[in-house]
Order: structure tokens, then C-alpha cells, then sequence
């Protein structure tokens, strides 16, 4: 019968039972409850102010009967007069007893009772206080006294029995309404028995199924079968139980062939990186001596630019002591010019021309320091020229044009030192001057023309020899500069290598992880059993 309903319903069906049958003993207690409380609310309201009514009707008639006596015995009239209030007082009382039809009649009964007894009394009283006592009267009143008493006396025993038989009637009703709360309760607590026995079979048998397939499936079997077996929201929750345990069946395989396809990258990766690693090594370490290489290129630069600037300086005392000599040679061949008109006065002349020769040969001697020096400066070029790579650049061209600018230089100083030597040996002959040192005078003289002529060459070489200096100091100073910047450059690149080769490191153990991950997937793949 539960098969019929689906799972929600039959989910339903134990609260709704519950609450099915709590509202049918809900109405039960009400209704034996309300018959109950209507009993014990007529008990209240009816019948103990009639018992405490009865009561009060008692005192009060043994107090009159007590006023009366005390009224008659001490001679007052007023005081008897005055047990109307008392009378009243019993009457309205009287009306308290009972409201019921029955009881009305009682009351009637009991007032015409109390009345009779009250006129007899008061009329035997008011004679015994006259001294005109009337036994046949006393009589009366103890008699109708005692009727009185005894007729409120049986009204107490009737409402008393009527309390004892409400108290007696919630009592029945009170123990009806728990024996109904009972029954109803074991009724209801069997069927919501009843209904859980079927619900937990219809429900609880393929829930713990599912759990323990489910269960089987997460350590890895996945060779169960699932049987369908309903067509409810359970039987639906199988059949995707099943679904996704089919589809489950494929994952395996798919993670294997990708864990071995990812081991395969990783190898890979791992390969490639560690020789870029080692690429990027040599190359750190290539580029580390290619820096040191260059600092010291820089270093050298610096010490050729000072060198050039010390050549610039010794090219400008060249020209400065090239236009002396000029100045002197000039001076020179004016001075020998007048020769043959001063011929008489050769001998103040001589220590003129011995001062000029001294002149010129310290300047020759300045030339061949110079030649000497430029020599050696053009050495230092070509030498700097090589270890800067620049075999064929200007500092090449420069120090082949100081080698021969030093040379001829060389040259030129050997023919004025030789024009110098004759010069003496003219002026040491000058005393006996004859025609024969005439002619050799004017062979001298035409000597130092030469010699003139070879320190205008020399000036016009060491000029250009100058402007090659200043052009060495030019291509010096750019050389510095663009060896400054490859050696930013190459600094800027060492570090760069440097980061590349922590990237690769960093790629290394990525592939590392990489590898462990595919280790893991292929041990998750062999724990599953398909």
C-alpha cells in the first residue's frame, strides 16, 4: 500500500498521523474537560454555599433562640424587639441554600417552619416579660423550635448528599477522561507504531542501501550494481546513483591516461628547463667575465683618455716650441742676411749665432724628446687599440700617424744637428774669415735656409700631429662613453640572466610538483576498482 506513495508522501505520513491523532485526543480532553469543569463548576457555585448556607442557618437560629432568652431572662423588651433584624437576616440567608426547583419547595417549607416558630416565640416572650406566662405557648415554641431545627438539619443532609454526589460525579468523570486519554494515547501511539514500521521498511531499507553502496563507492569499488526497484523520488536517487557510478567507471581511466600524458609534459618541461638552466648558467658565467672585461676595458679607457689628454698637452708645447723655432730661424736668416755687410763685425755676431745655436739645439733637443716621447705615446695607442678590439679604428690611424710624425721629427733633428755642427765649426772659424769661409758661410747660411725650411716642415708636422692628438683625445673620450654604456649594459644583462636562471630554478620545481601531482593522480587511479 506505502509503494503507492511517493517518498515525499510516505516522508508525511508519520506527522501527519501524529498530528492526525494528537488532535483527536486534544478533542477527547476538551470534551471530557469541559463535562468535568461544568461539574465542579455547579459544586463550587451551588453546592457548598448551600451546605455553608445550611450552616449559617443553624447559628443563626440558635443565636435568636439565645437573644430570646437572654431578652426574656433580663426583662428587656427591646432586645426582643429586636430580633426582627435576626429573623430578616435567616430569611435572606435562606434564599442562599438553593436555586433549584426542589430545593425552592424545601426553602418554602423551611421559612413557614422558621416563621411559625418565630411568631410563637415572640408572642411567649413578650407574655413572660407581661408576667402572663402561657405554658401551652411555651410549648409551641420548644416544639416548632425543634420542628426548625430538624427541618434544617434534613435541608443540610440533602445539599450535603447532593455535594458528596457532585464530587462523587467528577470523580467518575475525572477518571472517564483519563481512561479515554488512555486508550486514545496507546491507540495512537500504536498506529504511528504501525505507520513507522512500514515507513522505516519502505524508506530506511534502500536509504541504508544507497549508504552502504555509497560507501563501497568512496573506498573505490565501483563494480557495484545498483537495482532499481520503485519509481519514487528513492528509486529516482538509484538510478543517478547508478548513473554516476557508470560515469564514475570512465574517470579512472581518463585520469590514468592524463596522469601519464602529464608525467610525459612534466619529463619534458623538466628537461627543457634544466637545459635552459644550464644555457642560462654559461651565460651568467659569461656574462660575469664579459662585465669584468669590460669594467677593466672601462678602467683602461679612463687611462688612455688621461694619456691622450697628456699627449694633447705635449702636442701644444710641440707647436708652442715650433713657432719658437720658427721665430728663431727667422730671426736666424735675418741675422745672416746683414752677414755680408757685417762680415767685420763677425766676431760680436759670433756669440749672437753661438746664442742662436745653443737656441736650436735646445729646441732640437726638445724635438727629439718629443719624437721620442710621441714614439712611445703612439706604442700605447696601438697597444690600447688592440686590447680594445679597434685594430682598424681611429686609435690605430692616430698611432701610426704619431710613429710617423716621430720619425720624421727624428730625421729632422739629425740634418739641423748637422747643420748646427757646421754652423760651429763656421764660427769657430770665423776669425780668419777668407773667401773659402766666405763660400762655406754661405754654404751654412744656405744650411739653415734649409734647416728653416725643415722647422716649417717640422712646425706643419707637429701642428697636424696636434689636431691628430686633439681628433685621438675625441675618439678616446667617445670611446670611453660607449664603452661606460656597454659596460651598463652589460651589468643590466648579467642580472637579468640572473633572474632568468632563478626562473628557471623556480620552473624546475614547478615541474617537480607537477611530477608529484601525476604520482599522486596514478595512485588515486590504482585505488579504484572498475
Amino acid at each position: 500500500m506505502l509503494s503507492k506513495l511517493g517518498f515525499k508522501r510516505r516522508m508525511l505520513l508519520l506527522p501527519v498521523a501524529a498530528t492526525v491523532g494528537c488532535l483527536a485526543v486534544l478533542a477527547v480532553d476538551q470534551a471530557l474537560g469541559a463535562r468535568n469543569h461544568a461539574t465542579l463548576r455547579r459544586i463550587e457555585g451551588s453546592l457548598v454555599p448551600s451546605v455553608e448556607a445550611c450552616r449559617d442557618l443553624q447559628d443563626l437560629l440558635e443565636e435568636l433562640q439565645r437573644v430570646m432568652q437572654d431578652a426574656v431572662a433580663v426583662g428587656d423588651l427591646a432586645a426582643l424587639q429586636a430580633t426582627t433584624a435576626l429573623r430578616d437576616r435567616f430569611l435572606a440567608r435562606l434564599r442562599d441554600v438553593s436555586s433549584e426547583p426542589e430545593g425552592t419547595e424545601a426553602n418554602e417549607a423551611v421559612a413557614a417552619e422558621f416563621r411559625a416558630y418565630y411568631a410563637a416565640a415572640r408572642a411567649a416572650g413578650e407574655k413572660l416579660l407581661a408576667q402572663h406566662a402561657d405554658e401551652a405557648l411555651i410549648k409551641e415554641t420548644v416544639a416548632r423550635h425543634a420542628r426548625t431545627r430538624a427541618a434544617i438539619a434534613e435541608r443540610t443532609r440533602t445539599e450535603r448528599a447532593e455535594l458528596a454526589h457532585g464530587f462523587e460525579q467528577a470523580r467518575r468523570s475525572h477518571a472517564q477522561m483519563a481512561l479515554a486519554m488512555a486508550v486514545c494515547t496507546l491507540v495512537l501511539v500504536l498506529v504511528i507504531g504501525f505507520l513507522s514500521r512500514l515507513v522505516v521498511r519502505s524508506v530506511a531499507g534502500p536509504v541504508l542501501f544507497l549508504a552502504r553502496t555509497a560507501k563501497q563507492v568512496a573506498e573505490g569499488d565501483l563494480t557495484v550494481n545498483i537495482e532499481v526497484r520503485s519509481a519514487d523520488e528513492l528509486g529516482e536517487l538509484a538510478r543517478s546513483f547508478q548513473t554516476m557510478v557508470e560515469k564514475l567507471r570512465t574517470v579512472p581511466a581518463s585520469l590514468s591516461e592524463s596522469a601519464g600524458e602529464l608525467e610525459k609534459v612534466v619529463q619534458e618541461v623538466a628537461s627543457a628547463s634544466g637545459a635552459q638552466a644550464s644555457a642560462l648558467e654559461n651565460q651568467v658565467t659569461a656574462l660575469a667575465r664579459s662585465r669584468a672585461t669590460a669594467e677593466r676595458i672601462l678602467r683602461e679607457s679612463h687611462e688612455t683618455s688621461r694619456r691622450a689628454d697628456a699627449v694633447l698637452k705635449m702636442a701644444g708645447q710641440v707647436e708652442a716650441f715650433g713657432d719658437a723655432a720658427q721665430l728663431a730661424s727667422r730671426e736666424s736668416l735675418a741675422g745672416l742676411s746683414v752677414i755680408d755687410e757685417q762680415v767685420r763685425s763677425m766676431t760680436g755676431g759670433v756669440a749672437q749665432v753661438a746664442l742662436h745655436t745653443q737656441t736650436i739645439r735646445d729646441l732640437v733637443n726638445t724635438m727629439k724628446r718629443l719624437a721620442s716621447e710621441s714614439s712611445d705615446l703612439a706604442l700605447q695607442v696601438s697597444v690600447e687599440a688592440a686590447r680594445a678590439g679597434a685594430g682598424g679604428g681611429p686609435l690605430a690611424d692616430s698611432a701610426r700617424l704619431l710613429k710617423d710624425v716621430a720619425s720624421r721629427s727624428t730625421q729632422v733633428s739629425a740634418r739641423v744637428t748637422r747643420a748646427l755642427a757646421e754652423v760651429d765649426a763656421a764660427v769657430s772659424g770665423v776669425g780668419a774669415l777668407s773667401e773659402d769661409s766666405k763660400a762655406r758661410m754661405s754654404r751654412g747660411l744656405e744650411q739653415i735656409r734649409l734647416a728653416s725650411e725643415s722647422l716649417r716642415e717640422i712646425t706643419a708636422v707637429v701642428q697636424k700631429s696636434g689636431r691628430a692628438a686633439r681628433a685621438i683625445v675625441s675618439s678616446v673620450s667617445e670611446q670611453g662613453l660607449a664603452i661606460t654604456e656597454i659596460t651598463h649594459d652589460v651589468v643590466k644583462l648579467d642580472a637579468a640572466a640572473a633572474e632568468a636562471v632563478r626562473g628557471s630554478r623556480r620552473t624546475q620545481n614547478h615541474a617537480e610538483s607537477l611530477k608529484r601531482t601525476a604520482n599522486r593522480i596514478t595512485g588515486v587511479v590504482q585505488s579504484f576498482r572498475v
